[in-house]
């Protein structure tokens, strides 16, 4: 029978130990960010055959090893699709052009729930007056910043732009003293992203990622219960759409003028944004 050198063999086997490691530590990683557990969990028995199979005795190692590996690399193939499909997922969110779905009206405009039940929903004719509750639970509006430069965020806890909650806090902290805030309001429209209480949230952004701008309580940001704010800010921005996925952003000025909108992918702290909040704030200064 044909027989290998030991040194040899001991170099296949670690390169292969290494390999099954990085798979087995990559598909939890992917398990993480919001791949079915069910997947995983075939994808970790299967490499626990494997092993098992690597380790039978030196001889069948080597009769198996060009079929192992060729095993795991297809496994990690797979890994790395399911892996795009979800950035394409938080990059998209799935949703549907608005413009395809909506019939918009002068003052209101209709939607239909998810029985297909027509309701109507009213867009306000001032933004400055809509009334929201803070996470705490208090009743505020717009008018508590009045004079600020705001941008409103709505935010999501388990979402793959979570990590955006340091950016904006970021921005916060930047410009705060110039007459800047961040307005964050949680909301659970998509993928169940935002599934905690007021007090669940705030505990994950300040404790998680330090977070002092104020945030709001839990509102909808679109659909047949979309809130009154919401409803004004889709309605006179562009482009006058839905919100389409978690950290949508909108600039106001210091009379809660739309400036500007912004979709997901936007950083807080890209030049983009940052650039722009600093433009706007110096344009205030100078007029004041």
């Amino acid at each position: 029978m044909f027989r290998v050198r030991q040194p040899i063999l001991q170099k296949k086997y670690l390169n292969l130990e290494y390999l099954l490691t990085f798979s087995h530590s990559f598909c939890k990683n992917l398990g993480f960010l919001r791949i079915n557990l069910k997947i995983c969990g075939t994808l970790e028995i299967k490499f626990r055959d494997l092993v098992l199979l690597a380790n039978l005795s030196n001889k069948s190692y080597f009769v198996f090893y060009w079929r192992v590996k060729t095993t795991v690399t297809r496994i990690l193939i797979s890994a790395c699709s399911l892996f795009l499909l979800t950035l394409v997922g938080d990059a998209f969110g799935g949703a549907k052009v608005a413009q395809n779905n909506q019939v918009q009206m002068s003052d209101t405009e209709k939607k239909a729930d998810s029985k297909g039940n027509e309701m109507t929903t009213a867009i306000p004719t001032d933004l400055t007056h809509i009334e929201f509750q803070t996470i705490d639970g208090d009743t505020t509006s717009l008018d508590q910043f009045a004079g600020k430069v705001k941008l409103i965020v709505n935010v999501a806890s388990k979402c793959g732009y979570t990590k955006q909650y340091a950016g904006l806090e970021a921005l916060y902290r930047k410009f705060a003293d110039r007459g800047f805030v961040v307005i964050g309001f949680p909301a659970n429209n998509f993928g169940n992203q935002e599934p905690g209480s007021n007090e669940e949230i705030l505990e994950f952004c300040t404790s998680t990622y330090d977070v002092t701008f104020p945030m709001m309580a839990k509102i909808s940001v679109k659909g047949a219960d979309i809130h009154p704010l919401y409803a004004y800010l889709t309605a006179h921005s562009e482009p006058a759409e839905e919100i389409g996925w978690n950290f949508n952003k909108f600039l106001l000025d210091g009379e809660d003028r739309i400036i500007a909108r912004w979709p997901s992918a936007v950083e807080p702290t890209s030049d983009e944004i940052a650039g722009l909040v600093e433009k706007i704030l110096k344009q205030e200064a100078q007029e004041n």
